[in-house]
């Protein structure tokens, strides 16, 4: 009700986990549920990431690719190590350039909304 009545500019995810599956890597919550169901038409960002801190068990870091991969428009705060990343998997074809361009179309929608 929230979003369908404020329609925001930008939706931050969290780090929860549903069914194993962090919010900001899971296309059921950012595709299928906030962009279809919710209508909404504005941003989905990462919380802020702390990679040194997060271990590589149950709670580990988000991967750039699978927040791309979801539907998740800003991954933050990013890096260089991330950006590398994301070339890599788009040179390996898991992801491509109409992935990158459905994520910055929307960036530059929402920066050009700003006033």
């Amino acid at each position: 009700m929230c979003i369908n009545n404020s329609n925001p500019f930008a939706i931050m995810t969290s780090y929860n986990m549903i069914n194993g599956i962090h919010t900001n890597e899971n296309i059921n919550v950012n595709d299928k549920l906030l962009r279809y169901e919710f209508n909404h038409n504005g941003i989905i960002m990462t919380d802020w990431v702390i990679k040194y801190v997060q271990s590589e068990g149950k709670y580990k870091c988000a991967n750039p690719v699978n927040v791309l991969k979801a539907h998740s428009d800003l991954f933050m705060p990013g890096s260089k190590l991330d950006y590398d990343e994301v070339l890599d998997a788009l040179s390996k074809g898991i992801i491509t350039r109409d992935d990158l361009e459905i994520n910055a179309s929307r960036l530059y929608r929402f920066i050009k909304s700003i006033k």
